[in-house]
């Protein structure tokens, strides 16, 4: 958050005192908290195969050992994690039959909640959360349960609030040491998105950032802050790699070259790859492929 000191005045006294304001960096999503609730599971319990989910549904392990099936992926998951449903996303969870799990859940919905969750490293590949432990989360769902239940007329501002203090003690967490593993991976993954559909002359930071549920801000300022280059650096970057690899193996048409890599001009790609190599392709396709026999 950016900090700022303001003056503010005090009719009152007519005194003039220094202060601080915090801003904050991003937009909250809009949110409607749908309901919440603990349940207690039992071996006999089947597992729920969800397909079209409406909602997003985060759960909290209090207790036992569960599983959750992506398309791509099984999570075991144990007291302390924290695994969430994506609206319209395929997934299967469902209890362990030796340990059945105790979890807590909110059920919620609105916009801009994929970019939200982003933030902790929620996407609909990687649904799961396992901050440090904290005991603070249970007490945070028994609280609101209680007061929801003592007041019931004030049930949308308990679970409001539920949300939101759990979502900040997660993104305190992802301050942590802890977390900086999966903003690698985070990372290490869309280099590989980049590095796979380079030669697609529409992809562009909002194709990319849609992708994995960013924001095209909050993706061109990890990638900056962890890589030190832009996206537009590591998709010229990818392209121009495959220029050399096209070249090397003989290929002698720049236009060729331009198309198959992703450049609608040929033109803008000479002017790009003598940027980085200091010869335009003709004249580096001279100078390092052997001439046709």
């Amino acid at each position: 958050m950016r900090r700022s000191k303001k003056i503010f005045y005090r009719a009152d006294t007519n005194e003039i005192k220094d202060g601080v304001y915090v801003y904050t960096q991003n937009e909250p999503p809009t949110l409607s908290v749908r309901n919440m609730g603990m349940e207690q599971s039992t071996e006999q319990r089947k597992p729920r195969f969800i397909a079209n989910h409406m909602t997003f549904c985060l759960h909290y392990i209090l207790s036992g050992q569960g599983f959750l099936k992506t398309k791509k992926k099984t999570f075991c998951l144990k007291a302390g994690d924290f695994f969430y449903l994506i609206p319209h996303e395929e997934m299967e969870y469902g209890p362990d039959p030796a340990d059945p799990w105790n979890y807590a859940w909110i059920n919620f919905t609105g916009e801009n909640l994929l970019p939200f969750l982003a933030q902790i490293n929620v996407t609909p590949e990687n649904p799961v959360v396992t901050p440090p432990a904290d005991g603070r989360y249970r007490e945070l769902f028994e609280e609101c349960l209680a007061a929801a239940s003592a007041k019931p007329q004030f049930s949308g501002i308990f679970l409001t609030s539920l949300f939101y203090d759990v979502h900040a003690l997660l993104f305190h967490s992802c301050a942590n040491a802890t977390c900086r593993h999966n903003t690698q991976d985070r990372v290490a993954s869309i280099l590989q998105y980049i590095n796979e559909h380079y030669a697609d002359n529409e992809l562009n930071i909002n194709i990319v950032a849609n992708h994995f549920g960013y924001h095209r801000v909050s993706l061109a300022r990890l990638l900056k802050n962890k890589t030190n280059l832009t996206f537009s650096e590591h998709l010229t970057n990818a392209r121009m790699q495959a220029a050399l690899v096209l070249m090397n193996s003989g290929e002698k048409s720049v236009k060729a070259i331009a198309y198959s890599i992703g450049y609608n001009d040929p033109l803008y790609f000479s002017s790009q790859f003598s940027k980085l190599y200091g010869d335009p392709p003709k004249v580096y396709i001279k100078k390092h492929t052997p001439p046709l026999k």
